[in-house]
């Protein structure tokens, strides 16, 4: 599909219904907003900071990415979820 990854950044915050770990949300960009088809999800990165993160990202088919923060908020190593 070819998106451009600065205009394909999208934050799920605390106004989508479902909360997460609900994939309506994410399914929502991707599908709705993005025009990506059903076959592309496993395309898209979803990154997170927490467990529910990680679900809601394999219930919508995306490839759950978890960012880890140590000590004083300094994101380390992005842990790759499979």
């Amino acid at each position: 599909h070819g998106l451009d990854v600065q205009k394909n950044i999208f934050f799920l915050g605390r106004e989508f219904r479902p909360y997460k770990p609900h994939p309506a949300s994410a399914e929502h960009v991707m599908l709705d907003k993005w025009g990506l088809q059903d076959e592309e999800r496993g395309h898209v990165w979803f990154v997170g900071d927490g467990e529910h993160d990680l679900v809601c990202a394999r219930q919508a088919g995306c490839v759950p990415v978890l960012i880890r923060n140590v000590g004083d908020h300094d994101p380390k190593h992005v842990a790759h979820q499979k």
